[in-house]
């Protein structure tokens, strides 16, 4: 599962985007399963806190989009937002916890890239990751931690073997990341939108030895055009589109 620059002879991987959103709803235990069963390699998934401090599998951080109800994620208990979704007729739409998804990807060869959009959700979360890994419920090198530069910060001082996706958005219209922070994180790999790749991209990041993942490729052209310009792992929504292009990938690179 890990990921080594192209240089390393590493392969591609396909990654998940919220698991399995087209068959199922975004970011919960069906759609994990399902991004799973379909060969995944990577499964992302978002992560909120909830108000009495757990660590919930939530991309907004509002619940009205997917389930309309009109509270911060920040308002709820654990135990109030376990009861989203459980209504009759709702199916399995429940907002899981983050040790459950842990607990689904244990037993498997899959990684679960965890996304933070802002350094308040990082205590709970890696709080959650490590009490799993005492417990031998998940192996820590499945655990691969991206999203915003103050939660990733907040991952490396808690942990110095943490491994670490350097997401990259807005901030390309300035540049990309400076050598301290490189060096301060040690990521494994840089992580721009698929857009931004090309050759300065992907010199920058061969040079600082860093394999190549963007997000978010959801069409089958343009997943063989980020394969061809080095992406070395790939997100998309698509979820056996990418699993199905990167193995023809793999193929190739291994002739």
């Amino acid at each position: 599962m890990t990921i080594d620059p192209r240089a390393g002879g590493g392969r591609a991987l396909a990654v998940a985007h919220r698991g399995d959103p087209v068959t199922h709803r975004e970011n919960t235990l069906p759609a994990v399963l399902r991004a799973i069963d379909a060969g995944a390699d990577l499964v992302e998934i978002d992560v909120k806190t909830t108000a009495d401090g757990v660590s919930v599998v939530l991309h907004d951080d509002n619940l009205a989009r997917l389930w309309e109800v009109e509270h911060d994620i920040r308002e709820l208990t654990v135990h109030e937002v376990d009861a989203v979704g459980a209504a009759p007729g709702m199916g399995s739409m429940r907002i899981p916890q983050l040790q459950q998804v842990l607990r689904a990807v244990s037993s498997t060869g899959v990684g679960l890239l965890i996304d933070m959009d802002s350094g308040e959700w990082a205590s709970a979360a890696l709080s959650t990751v490590a009490r799993a890994a005492s417990a031998g419920e998940v192996r820590p090198s499945q655990v691969v931690w991206c999203g915003h530069v103050d939660a990733l910060r907040a991952v490396r001082l808690a942990d110095p073997n943490a491994r670490i996706f350097l997401s990259w958005g807005e901030q390309l219209r300035d540049g990309l990341p400076s050598d301290e922070l490189v060096d301060e994180l040690r990521p494994e790999a840089f992580n721009p939108h698929w857009e931004a790749l090309g050759g300065p991209v992907r010199d920058w990041a061969s040079d600082h030895g860093l394999a190549l993942c963007c997000w978010t490729v959801d069409d089958r052209d343009t997943i063989a055009t980020v394969l061809q310009e080095g992406a070395d792992a790939v997100i998309s929504n698509e979820v056996d589109l990418v699993v199905q292009e990167v193995a023809r990938w793999n193929q190739t690179l291994a002739r």
